[in-house]
C-alpha cells in the first residue's frame, strides 16, 4: 500500500514503503522554504488569509513558509502590489509572477542575518535579465543575500559592501537553480563565497571584502529591495535558506531535488 508523503498542486504524492522521498526538511538548519509547487501555501489576502490562489492570475497576498518557522511573506503596503499566480509556469507547475512595476513581498525577520555561514537556493525565471537592477531576495532593503542584474552581470551580495559577480550568460524566460554558499571561516573572498548555477560552480569576480559574519537585519524582501526598488520581473518558484552552510553532498542533494521538481537539467 502506498504511503502518502505530501501534497503538491492538489495532487497526493505517494511512495512505496521501499522508496525514500527527499524533503528539504530532512536537512537540519532550514530557515525558510517558499515553494509555489504547494498550492495551499499561496493565499490571496495580505492578512487573515484564507482564500487559496488557484486560478491563473489570482493575486497572492501571502506566501506561506513551509520550513515550520512560520516566516510567511506578505505584500507589505497595498493589495495593488500583490504578485499573481501563473499556472503551468514551469514543468507544468505554477509560479509566483512579479510584474516588475510594483509587486513585492516582505517579512519582518532578519533572514541569514548575523550568521557565519549559509546556503541559499533560489529557482526563478526572469523576463528581463538585462538592463536595470532587479532583485529576487533582499535583506533589510540591501542586497545582502540575493541577485541583481547590473552592468551585464548577475551579482550576489553577502554584505552591502561586497559582492560576487559573473558575466551575464543567462537567457530570458529560462528557469535556473542558483545556490549561494557562504562560509565565513574560509580564507579570502573566494574561500568564503561561491555560487552554483544548475549545479555547476561559477567563475566569480569580487568587489569589496566578503565578511566573516553577515550584517544584522530586521527584515527581508522577495521580488525587490522594497515594494518600490529594484523590482523583479518574472517568476519565482522556490527559495530555500539554510544555516549553517551545507556540505557539498547536501547541496547536491537539494539541487537534484529542485532539478527533478522543476524540470531543470543539472550541469
Amino acid at each position: 500500500m502506498p504511503i502518502v508523503t505530501g501534497f503538491g498542486q492538489g495532487v497526493i504524492h505517494a511512495a512505496l514503503p521501499s522508496q525514500r522521498i527527499f524533503s528539504p526538511l530532512s536537512i537540519s538548519g532550514l530557515q525558510l522554504w517558499l515553494s509555489s509547487r504547494y498550492a495551499s501555501s499561496m493565499l490571496q489576502e495580505r492578512s487573515s488569509a484564507t482564500t487559496l490562489a488557484s486560478a491563473n492570475g489570482d493575486p497572492i497576498g501571502t506566501w506561506q513558509d513551509l520550513s515550520g518557522n512560520a516566516r510567511h511573506v506578505t505584500t507589505p503596503t497595498s493589495d495593488t502590489k500583490r504578485p499573481t499566480l501563473g499556472t503551468s509556469s514551469q514543468n507544468g507547475l505554477p509560479g509566483v509572477v512579479f510584474d516588475g512595476t510594483d509587486d513585492a513581498m516582505a517579512r519582518s525577520f532578519g533572514l541569514l542575518a548575523s550568521v557565519s555561514s549559509y546556503s541559499l537556493f533560489m529557482v526563478f525565471r526572469s523576463n528581463t535579465l538585462a538592463g536595470s537592477a532587479a532583485c529576487v531576495l533582499a535583506n533589510n532593503g540591501n542586497l545582502f543575500s540575493g541577485y541583481r542584474t547590473s552592468g551585464n552581470q548577475i551579482r550576489s551580495y553577502p554584505s552591502s559592501a561586497a559582492y560576487a559577480a559573473s558575466t551575464l550568460s543567462y537567457s530570458d524566460d529560462a528557469a535556473y537553480i542558483f545556490c549561494d554558499k557562504f562560509d565565513g571561516s574560509g580564507s579570502g573572498n573566494a574561500g568564503r563565497f561561491s555560487r552554483f548555477k544548475n549545479g555547476a560552480a561559477e567563475t566569480l569576480t569580487f568587489a569589496g571584502t566578503v565578511p566573516a559574519t553577515t550584517a544584522a537585519a530586521t527584515a527581508f524582501n522577495i521580488g525587490g529591495t522594497s515594494d518600490t526598488g529594484n523590482l523583479w520581473k518574472g517568476q519565482i518558484y522556490e527559495i530555500l535558506a539554510y544555516t549553517p552552510v551545507l556540505s557539498d553532498g547536501q547541496r547536491q542533494q537539494v539541487e537534484r531535488y529542485l532539478g527533478a521538481a522543476w524540470g531543470i537539467t543539472l550541469s
